[in-house]
């Protein structure tokens, strides 16, 4: 069968090959021609007989004869690539033609028991010889695990590349109700994370457009310590404070698809700042940004890039002066040291019923405010308090209650 189609590809390139050899044959002449006139002109000069009608004879000759094997060279050249490119058309549409028979009539002739069979002689042939040949195998597993890695190199190269050029764009114009700053300057540059839109306007009011952006929380976020990954990357809360901060992850997941490999180096600001009410629906959210953050950028955490903003919870007023307590105990000192006078007191109900005098005065501005800097000392101790508060470790956090519930009764919101 092989010789069969070798033949006919032959007479394919019959045609070629004869006038390859023939233009051979005429450029050997050419250059048995050159060869003669060379070997005149040295006659002629140790004879003394040289004249100008014979040397002009001679070169004429001469350049004949390397001019016909210059073109003999290249003629034979074209013939022997007309011959190869012929044989390649003929295997190529050889080739072709088959696939287009076998494709047509593989679903009428072919069953599925006989491809099984077909498929497990096939692996059988390719065991038995790569027993055989085991440095063949090794060279073809080894090509095989290359082209593994290059493919998946290749992959996450264009995916960087992708999410690099798309983080170059405007996150104010990608991330809805995000209020960016003017500043450039990272090292001025702060994020307030707030709760709600009501929170929002009222920080809004009362920042520094300079330096101060502000990333409103839409409610409770997930929490991502008993969460999956699939649904921790499907919320949009979450990915759009992953996108608002710019440093990426530091996940290695299937579902991190348009989310940066974590880089300090591209995070956008100087202090995360998490703000909050000072009630227990505020105190639950900072704990699930801050869980959020420990799960998914823990460097920013050890680095001290975070931190909690304290909010008033009561404003006492006495005449035309005015204090803020930051906690009952706060509030008994002020209102003991104010015996005697009259004086008004008004719980704080929230961040968006603030005046954005008071929010400037108590939360932004950087004079006067009270950040809390999130700097844990013990990683360890760290790791197995996030763990049995809101880990999936249920006995252990009946315990924990259990031990150390009294602690914190007085604080809790009973009624």
């Amino acid at each position: 069968m092989i010789k069969t189609r070798l033949v006919k590809l032959l007479s394919h390139t019959k045609k070629y090959i004869v006038q390859m050899v023939l233009w051979q044959w005429i450029a050997l002449l050419g250059q048995i021609a050159a060869i003669f006139s060379i070997g005149r002109m040295v006659d002629c000069i140790l004879m003394h007989q040289m004249s100008d009608q014979v040397i002009l004879t001679t070169f004429m000759v001469l350049v004949v004869a390397v001019a016909i094997r210059f073109l003999c060279d290249q003629m034979a050249t074209r013939a022997s690539f007309a011959a190869s490119v012929d044989v390649k058309r003929i295997l190529r549409e050889k080739i072709y033609e088959k696939l287009l028979c076998l494709g047509a009539s593989y679903r009428e002739h072919v069953s599925t028991s006989e491809v099984v069979q077909m498929s497990t002689e096939g692996v059988e042939q390719l065991e038995i010889y790569f027993a055989e040949n085991p440095i063949d195998g090794e060279k073809f597993v080894n090509q095989v695990l290359v082209n593994k890695r290059s493919r998946e190199s290749a992959e996450k190269q264009r995916l960087n590349i992708k999410k690099k050029l798309s983080g170059n764009i405007d996150i104010s114009n990608r991330v809805q109700k995000f209020v960016d700053c003017r500043s450039k300057d990272v090292e001025k540059r702060e994020i307030y994370i707030v709760e709600g839109d009501s929170a929002l306007g009222s920080v809004k009011l009362s920042r520094d457009a300079e330096y101060q952006g502000i990333m409103p929380v839409r409610g409770k976020i997930l929490n991502c310590l008993k969460a999956d990954y699939a649904r921790i990357f499907k919320s949009e809360i979450i990915t759009d404070l992953i996108r608002v901060l710019g440093c990426g992850v530091e996940i290695q997941n299937k579902h991190v698809k348009d989310l940066a490999a974590f880089d300090l180096n591209n995070l956008r600001w100087s202090k995360v700042v998490i703000c909050t009410d000072g009630d227990v629906d505020g105190f639950q959210i900072r704990t699930l940004i801050l869980t959020m953050l420990y799960r998914l950028t823990p460097t920013l955490i050890q680095q001290g890039y975070v931190y909690i903003a304290e909010t008033p919870l009561f404003e006492i007023n006495c005449g035309d002066k005015t204090w803020f307590a930051y906690s009952d105990k706060e509030k008994a000192d002020i209102v003991k040291a104010l015996e005697g006078k009259k004086y008004k007191i008004d719980r704080s109900k929230g961040l968006g019923e603030n005046d954005p005098d008071m929010m400037s005065l108590t939360t932004m501005n950087p004079d006067t405010r009270r950040l809390i800097k999130v700097n844990p000392t013990d990683l360890e101790a760290t790791r197995e308090m996030f763990d049995v508060l809101l880990g999936n470790d249920l006995e252990g956090r009946k315990r924990f209650i259990k031990e150390n519930g009294s602690r914190y009764l007085a604080a809790a919101d009973i009624s």
